[in-house]
């Protein structure tokens, strides 16, 4: 059986993947009814946000770099670096240009709701640097 770390690990990958494709269906599955972040995000908010942000790219590919994960008793925090790499029009060069240039990492937390590995919801994200960005 997998550790704690692992299955947060895995499903972050998965949320990250559905991300990149712009399956937001899938998306807002791995999302916990009751998310919130520092930008005052619902699930519903932050759905929509990703979309629109991502909406102009023709190709997105999202590598995930983990620095750091951390379980305990159900909540697990993954830490890390997103690097985009894609194509498209509007504001979509930009948004590759200031994800990548990060020097704070992306923090993800997530809570397991059920004894099965694949149980585990996000419930918040942030990140230092975008919150001090202003967006």
């Amino acid at each position: 059986m997998q550790s704690e770390k692992s299955q947060a690990e895995n499903m972050h990958r998965r949320f990250i993947s559905l991300a990149a494709k712009r399956d937001w269906d899938g998306a807002n599955k791995l999302i916990a009814n009751d998310y919130s972040d520092e930008w005052d995000n619902n699930r519903e908010e932050a759905v929509q946000t990703a979309s629109e942000l991502l909406q102009g790219f023709l190709y997105l590919n999202i590598e995930w770099e983990t620095t750091e994960v951390t379980a305990n008793q159900g909540i697990a925090k993954v830490r890390g670096f997103a690097k985009m790499n894609g194509s498209g029009g509007g504001f979509s060069s930009q948004i590759m240009s200031t994800v990548n240039a990060l020097k704070e990492p992306w923090v993800f937390t997530w809570r397991k709701e059920s004894w099965k590995p694949n149980s585990w919801k996000l419930v918040s994200m942030k990140n230092e640097e975008v919150k001090k960005m202003g967006f």
